[in-house]
């Protein structure tokens, strides 16, 4: 989606927030960006990677966020994102994940995982490269609780900084986000009798 020039200042504060651009100086006043998604499925014992570029007409990476999603304990313990590679040029990006679940457990039981990767594009090249967020969205049973662990790919192993975000219904009941660990953790309570409510843990790693 291009973003219109009233929602750009809102957008590069945002950016700006997490640590991946500036918005100091005259630089984005007239910068235009946009979201490039792609994603990709894996099955038991696979590994794989998802690519995206920015098109020439807005060559430089801003942002870039692999996502994740979790249902179960499961789905967190055979999902693992290892790998952010980013060009040299700074236009295109490669992420590396993984499904570990053994095909002897996918036999009674197979889980896919899946990754999807947004590469955020611009017309105005960074003062510095982008910070990649690590992104899981998480879904709780009703009136359940669930938590989630991030670790920070090996690429980047050290976690900058993580904030988690919640659907109305949904109590936030815990938070680990040291600068330095190796990764970030939350957890939620469902207080919805109903319906699912999800979570989202987004975890900035660093090299």
């Amino acid at each position: 989606m291009r973003i219109t020039k009233s929602a750009q200042i809102v957008a590069a504060v945002t950016l700006a927030t997490a640590g991946l651009v500036s918005v100091t100086g005259p630089a984005w006043a007239g910068a235009a960006y946009e979201e490039f998604q792609s994603g990709k499925s894996l099955g038991a014992q696979t590994s794989g990677y998802v690519p995206v570029k920015c098109p020439s007409t807005l060559p430089y990476i801003v942002g870039v966020a692999g996502e994740t999603t979790i249902s179960s304990e499961a789905d967190a313990q055979h999902t693992s994102l290892t790998k952010f590679e980013i060009d040299d040029a700074n236009r295109s990006v490669k992420v590396y994940f993984s499904n570990t679940q053994s095909f002897a457990d996918a036999a009674h039981h197979p889980i896919d995982v899946s990754l999807t990767v947004t590469l955020t594009c611009s017309t105005e090249k960074p003062a510095q490269p982008p910070v990649p967020m690590v992104k899981q969205r998480v879904d709780v049973n009703p009136l359940g609780t669930m938590g989630t662990f991030i670790l920070c790919p090996p690429s980047h192993p050290k976690l900058r900084n993580a904030i988690e975000t919640h659907e109305p219904g949904l109590v936030n009941v815990g938070l680990s986000d040291t600068p330095g660990s190796p990764g970030a953790s939350a957890s939620w309570r469902n207080d919805d009798a109903l319906y699912y409510r999800r979570g989202v843990l987004h975890a900035y790693c660093t090299t």
